[in-house]
């Protein structure tokens, strides 16, 4: 491995060699100051510049921002990139999400929580062109989709 970045520990180092130099790449354009960390700021607007919604990148920043310190190092995000580009590793991939969709960071996820990550998902979506009534991503559809969601997985209504 080139440069002075040390490796992320345990299984969330999974990217190939082509992989983490993309992804390394992707990290410094995105760190416009060349501070070696990702502001929030810097993230959402890297993230735009693909056609990411606002609010789904601020969610997304708070799943790589693992230190929970405001920024994204580039251990941080290359450990996330490889948790996001290996389907098969389920568990890393949901505990990731969890982390993302746990807005107030409480290990808890309550359906308001639910509500503005699936909102954030479909104006992600209708950002990126995939809109229309064949597809029905309304803010009304984003709510009914979260409440059936969060019905069929917390049942007791208490937050899982």
């Amino acid at each position: 491995m080139s440069g002075t970045q040390p490796k992320p520990a345990g299984a969330e180092w999974r990217l190939d060699s082509n992989a983490l130099e993309q992804a390394k790449r992707n990290f410094r354009q995105m760190d416009v100051d060349k501070d070696g960390r990702l502001s929030e700021s810097e993230f959402r607007s890297g993230l735009g510049m693909l056609g990411m919604d606002e609010s789904f990148a601020a969610i997304l920043f708070a799943a790589f921002d693992k230190g929970g310190d405001g920024y994204i190092d580039m251990r941080e995000f290359l450990a996330a990139m490889g948790v996001m580009l290996h389907p098969n590793d389920v568990k890393q991939q949901v505990s990731l999400a969890f982390d993302a969709y746990d807005l107030n960071k409480d290990g808890k996820l309550q359906l308001d929580e639910l509500k503005a990550v699936i909102k954030s998902i479909f104006s992600a979506m209708y950002s990126m062109g995939l809109q229309g009534a064949a597809f029905g991503y309304t803010e009304e559809s984003a709510e009914r989709t979260a409440e059936d969601l969060f019905a069929l997985l917390d049942p007791s209504k208490q937050g899982f």
